[in-house]
């Protein structure tokens, strides 16, 4: 019988697998704030139409991740979908887990457009080189990789497929408005009197930014760009709209 611990496998978005390039997947996972490391591991991969593309082959743990390479091959003659599905069987403390998690064939990533230097440009103190730094941390990057996760996390389940966002500068500001937030968030569960306002001030300008920012969006499967600026929070609307399978609106 299974037994009922409960494990994690962080998974924080759809896993992105870029057509015709060998894109590296992973399940971490995780227990009691530590890796777990697998025994032994399968990964299969799911089309939008349920069709296996990946059946029940090896994933390799390294660094107690089980992972694998998706090959170019596999995906090179396949249409983009934001609909494909992967789902990890490995094996921890002797019992088979099934992790999945949703999937997307996708023409390219979508990398972030700020760094630590943007956050310094708006504040001079958050840099450990400044004369009298805020904090003794020598980089945001994890406030930038977790505001990243979550703005693109926002704009999927707004309906519009991230990757189809052909550049990121478009979500530059909210992206550096959300980071700041968070940045000043945690800078105010020490001093709350000294940095309280100042993160509320960033979360109500990235909830404006979000609401008004646009961007162009691929239109179609192809890979070729659409005309025209998308809104990332949609206009509710009394009749309700399929969604397609390459995710769009």
């Amino acid at each position: 019988m299974a037994d009922d611990v409960l494990y994690s496998a962080r998974l924080v978005g759809p896993t992105l697998i870029e057509r015709g390039r060998d894109t590296p997947i992973a399940c971490p996972v995780y227990r009691d704030g530590a890796l777990v490391a697998p025994s032994v591991g399968t990964v299969s991969i799911f089309d939008s139409a349920g069709v296996s593309v990946v059946s029940a082959a090896p994933a390799p743990v390294s660094g107690s991740i089980a992972g694998y390479t998706v090959a170019a091959a596999t995906t090179s003659a396949r249409s983009l979908s934001a609909d494909w599905r992967i789902e990890w069987s490995l094996t921890i403390a002797g019992q088979v887990r099934l992790f999945t998690s949703e999937s997307a064939l996708v023409a390219r990533r979508l990398y972030p457009a700020i760094t630590d230097a943007d956050l310094y440009a708006r504040h001079r103190a958050l840099s450990p080189s400044s004369t009298s730094p805020l904090t003794s941390l020598s980089t945001f990057q994890g406030f930038i990789d977790d505001a990243w996760t979550t703005l693109l996390n926002r704009i999927l389940a707004d309906g519009t497929y991230p990757q189809r966002i052909p550049s990121p500068a478009a979500l530059r500001e909210t992206h550096l408005l959300l980071t700041l937030g968070r940045v000043f968030g945690d800078l105010a569960s020490a001093a709350p009197d000294q940095y309280q306002t100042m993160a509320d001030s960033y979360r109500r300008q990235y909830a404006d930014a979000y609401r008004e920012m646009r961007f162009t969006v691929i239109e179609d499967g192809d890979g070729s760009q659409g005309n025209g600026r998308h809104a990332a929070q949609p206009i509710t609307m009394l009749a309700a709209r399929r969604r397609s399978t390459w995710g769009g609106r």
